[in-house]
């Protein structure tokens, strides 16, 4: 999972790098891509982890706290200036990369030790 979290962090960064509109297309679809990859992978990884008696109330508290860190980043956006927003957009993705590539790392080592 951690390899598309680095890939939405590439993308975010990406996004504000670009000086084309064809770069903030594939910047986009990279981050779509990505995030639909790590949806899918959650939802597996979840329904394998949660007893199936409590996933009525899990399920939809996970999408809650997904729900509302949305708006929070959205929110806590509206006091950038617009000017410094591409800046932010690069520092966020490098953040969100590094934090992915260390999440992948830290899965795989997960895997392989329980594969031994």
């Amino acid at each position: 999972m951690g390899n598309a979290e680095a890939a939405v962090g590439a993308g975010i960064a990406s996004i504000g790098l670009a000086h084309t509109v064809w770069q903030l297309v594939l910047a986009a679809l990279l981050i779509v891509l990505a995030n639909g990859v790590h949806h899918t992978c959650m939802s597996g990884f979840m329904l394998k982890r949660i007893a199936a008696d409590q996933r009525a109330f899990q399920m939809p508290e996970y999408i809650l706290v997904i729900q509302v860190s949305v708006f929070l980043g959205f929110l806590g956006a509206g006091f950038d200036p617009v000017y410094g927003a591409g800046s932010v957009l690069v520092v966020s993705g490098i953040v969100a990369l590094c934090i992915g590539v260390v999440g992948a790392l830290f899965n795989r080592s997960n895997i392989s030790r329980l594969q031994v």
